[in-house]
């Protein structure tokens, strides 16, 4: 079985599907998705309108479903062409990252990072439209979390556990050096995209500047609603954000002793607003 060169661990609402179809243009490069699995689905039919659940819980990750196979065969390979698996929930579960470990230990890794109550709450709302979260309380649904978890519900249900950085990568740092790491985090790709893909393809050791972007709305903008005058529709109000702040603290402050870097603004009451320093992706 080969193996993949690298993968990208994007949780959803981490910027991760802009980023993947700026590198799947890229002539160096070939992404390919892991095959369905059943494990992300979770409970999914216990509600109705199950039958529209996300996406993202149609599939799962090679390495989560348990099997013992090694990943899927890879596409031939052109001389000096990259191959990458793009695994979302690969972060959070650490089971899954030992399996890839077993076979493959000297991948590059890509692993996204966003304000984990923005990304819960951007998660939360599109599984509401897509009525696959039957809670019409953000709060509420971060609160059922863990009896969900206890349940047997999946990885797209978990808006806070996606977002607790710091345990998971602790973790993969033990199997995976910081070197072969890169993060990238979502206000820098959404502020400085080139400069951020440019990063992504010297870490990969491809050409800069060969990706095509497919002209994206920019993250975080566009068409969208607002909760209140001027605020994106993806990202919660003041006050919300005020009541589930404490639930992110631990984790925030265990992030910045792992990566030895700040995310301050993650814990302000307006969250992480301007891009982070360059140096710090």
């Amino acid at each position: 079985m080969a193996q993949p060169d690298f993968v990208v661990a994007a949780p959803p609402e981490t910027g991760g599907a802009r980023l993947v179809a700026v590198l799947a243009s890229h002539p160096g490069l070939l992404l390919t998705d892991e095959p369905p699995g059943p494990s992300a689905a979770g409970k999914a039919t216990d509600w109705p309108g199950a039958a529209d659940e996300p996406a993202e819980a149609q599939a799962d990750d090679e390495w989560e479903a348990g099997r013992t196979t090694g990943t899927p065969d890879r596409p031939r390979m052109p001389a000096g062409r990259r191959h990458g698996v793009v695994a979302p929930y690969l972060l959070a579960d650490f089971a899954a990252q030992r399996r890839l470990h077993e076979r493959t230990a000297y991948p590059r890794l890509l692993v996204a990072l966003r304000d984990p109550v923005d990304r819960a709450y951007a998660a939360w709302r599109h599984a509401r439209a897509t009525g696959a979260e039957p809670l019409t309380d953000f709060v509420a649904a971060l609160l059922a979390e863990p009896e969900r978890a206890e349940a047997g519900y999946g990885w797209p249900w978990r808006y806070a556990e996606l977002g607790r950085y710091g345990p998971q990568l602790r973790r993969l740092y033990t199997l995976y050096s910081p070197g072969q790491v890169l993060l990238v985090q979502y206000q820098d790709l959404a502020a400085e995209p080139a400069a951020v893909l440019d990063r992504v393809c010297g870490f990969l050791g491809v050409r800069k500047g060969a990706a095509r972007d497919p002209r994206h709305p920019r993250i975080g903008t566009g068409p969208a609603a607002a909760d209140g005058p001027g605020w994106p529709v993806d990202r919660p109000p003041p006050e919300v954000r005020a009541q589930v702040i404490g639930l992110f603290q631990e984790d925030i402050h265990l992030l910045e002793t792992v990566t030895n870097r700040s995310f301050e603004t993650w814990l302000t009451p307006s969250g992480e607003t301007a891009p982070a320093r360059a140096g710090d992706t």
